[in-house]
This record gives structure tokens, sequence and C-alpha cells, in this order.
């Protein structure tokens, strides 16, 4: 087990290295999926991220190779991956089959098709409600037209699997106070960019595209007038996979796991309640 000076722990036992490709095996549904042309890649915490250690004794798993792909086996996900892929993880090269029931063999797969993996998303939240004035907010990231409320979709879904986007997210120094490190990126070769066709662009990090160009080039992606900011076919991705069917509470649990506890204040910091409308009891 390697510890770093900022918690995030990693059991070497656990990754698999593939070419320019790395995969982490958090837990039998969890998976961390790298790709990288230079092969570097994040150890460090993120602003999602402070821990990579789900459980104290690590998952089982099976890996096979032929002349073609790679294949990783828990019991409840099988992972495909193509082994001389050259681009970034698309439709192309990567294939993950997820056992949504295991007793009735039902299965989904998720084939990086963009947007695919939203549909069925119970959704998640929004930073703030400051100048909402509507009834019904709208909470699919996907049709929100106000990037200043900071759609974020959930972690469960009835498709039977979620995808997290770590990719480029702000990461911690190894102080013993960590702060954010200020990376930027370069933008990536125009010809990278060209060989991506529309129906192959995934949005950058982003669930919607409500990003200027100065933005999208930032994190080292392309993007194409007016609003589009995708990966390049070299971007560097970093995605975790929960892939807990529909088994609600584990997923809840293993994200709590990687990023941390959820943070409660003490109720008496609050002072006193007040209500305009009638009285009610605690245990309302």
């Amino acid at each position: 087990v390697t510890v770093t000076e900022n918690l995030v722990l990693l059991t070497s036992a656990s990754i698999i290295y593939e070419s320019q490709a790395r995969f982490t095996i958090l837990s039998a549904q969890l998976i961390r999926l790298e790709w990288s042309s230079t092969k570097e890649f994040v150890d460090e915490k993120t602003w999602l991220v402070q821990s990579r250690q789900i459980q104290s004794i690590p998952p089982s798993f099976i890996v096979t190779r032929n002349d073609t792909h790679l294949r990783i086996d828990t019991s409840f996900v099988t992972l495909e991956y193509l082994r001389n892929a050259t681009t970034t993880f698309s439709q192309h090269n990567i294939r993950i089959t997820i056992r949504v029931n295991v007793v009735k063999e039902e299965t989904v797969v998720w084939n990086a098709i963009p947007g695919e993996e939203y549909d069925g998303n119970l959704f998640g939240t929004l930073r703030t409600l400051n100048g909402s004035r509507d009834s019904k907010l709208e909470l699919d990231c996907r049709n929100q037209p106000r990037d200043d409320l900071h759609c974020t979709y959930g972690v469960i879904s009835r498709r039977g699997y979620v995808l997290i986007d770590d990719t480029h997210r702000p990461q911690f120094d190894d102080f013993r106070w960590p702060w954010i490190i200020n990376k930027q990126y370069s933008p990536p070769d125009p010809s990278h960019c060209q060989i991506v066709s529309i129906e192959e662009r995934r949005n950058c990090g982003l669930t919607n595209n409500n990003i200027n160009q100065y933005e999208c080039e930032l994190r080292g992606c392309c993007f194409i007038y007016p609003s589009s900011c995708f990966y390049s076919s070299q971007s560097q991705q970093d995605l975790n996979l929960f892939g807990h069917g529909h088994v609600y509470s584990q997923a809840l649990f293993e994200f709590t796991r990687i990023a941390g506890s959820i943070p409660l204040p003490p109720r008496y910091i609050f002072g006193i309640f007040f209500s305009r409308y009638w009285a009610y009891a605690e245990y309302e």
C-alpha cells in the first residue's frame, strides 16, 4: 500500500496498467478509469476524491489478456478494453458490462457513448438557489441553462450505473495544510479535435456546455463555436464508474468513502428556529 502525505491511499495490487490506460478496482462495483497519452496519472487528492481506499481488504477480481483485449472481471462488473488503443476512452475501445440484478441475470452496458450515462439519473442538486424564482427548477443538468447554479448529477440511476468525471478537477498539494494546486493545461492539437466526429464528442468534464472558449481550453479540451467543449482524441480522462445496479444505499456509501463523510454542523450554532406558520415540534 502506498500512502501519500495527503492521505490518498492506493493498493498497488488493485491497479492494472494497459498501454496508456490505468484501471483501479476500488471495489467490486466501483472502478476508476484513467487514460493519459503521456502515461502520467493522478495520485493526489482532488476536489472530489479524498481517498481511494474503500475497504481494508483489496477487492477480488480476475484479469485476462488475449492478443487484442484486456478483460477485468469482478463479481458485478466486466471491463473490456482494446489493448492497442491509441486514443482516449471512446465507444471504439472500451466496454463495461454491469450486472444490475445478479439473480435475474439483468445487465446494462456502458459503451462511452456521449451523454448516455445521464439517462435515468435520479439527479443531484444545485449549489445555490440565488436569483431563482421558478416554482420548478430543472435538475436535469443537460437542460439547465444557468451555469451559475452549478447543476450536478447524483450517484444513483435507474439505468444501473453512474459515471463521475474527475478529469482536471482541482488537486491538493502535499503540505500539512493542503492547498489547491493551480494547474493549467495546454490547448489540444487542432488535428486531435478535428478527427472527433459530432456523435463521438463527450463533454469535457461538464454536464452541459455552458462554457466559453477560454475556460474550455484551460481544461485542455477542444472548443468549437458556439459552445461545444469536448475531449480530443488524445485528452486525458479520469472517470469513476459506479456499477451498483439498483442497490442505491451501497452506491451512496461508497461515494462517501472516496469523497469523505458529509459534514453536519452542530444544531446549536443555528440559534433559534423561527417559522411564520404553525408551531412545530422537534420530531416534525
